[in-house]
């Protein structure tokens, strides 16, 4: 992982990892968004009543995901750099699905969506120079 590529993804892995972790906690503890700042009723156009379930989608699918995904490149690099396009590929599904269900944009979406696709980005350049 000694490239700056390799750095990049790391950074972008824990950020979101842990971001995620931290969230999702909040959501699966406090399901009425409390915590967060939120109101239940951005749930109103979903299948939702409470942040539970959202909660703890977003912990394992984006938070345990980014840091596995960051540890399996440190151990593999060169076997395991898809994990970091896949994680972003994660990440952007689950934005479009949460503005889909919750009918808001916040700008912190945004940040994760250039997140999102930084990973992709870097994910995908570190496999094709892995594969050469």
């Amino acid at each position: 992982m000694k490239s700056l590529l390799g750095s990049i993804a790391s950074i972008l892995l824990l950020f979101n990892g842990f971001g995620a972790l931290y969230g999702g906690w909040n959501l699966i503890t406090h399901p009425d968004g409390s915590s967060l700042g939120m109101s239940a009723d951005l749930l109103a156009h979903s299948p939702f009543s409470d942040f539970l379930i959202p909660g703890i989608v977003l912990f394992i699918s984006n938070g345990a995901a980014s840091i596995a995904a960051f540890a399996g490149f440190l151990v593999k690099p060169r076997k395991l750099a898809w994990l970091i396009w896949a994680q972003g590929v994660i990440l952007l599904v689950w934005l479009l699905v949460q503005i889909v269900m919750i009918e808001t944009l916040h700008p912190l979406q945004f940040i994760l969506g250039a997140v999102g696709i930084a990973l992709i980005w870097t994910g995908r350049n570190l496999a094709d120079k892995n594969n050469r």
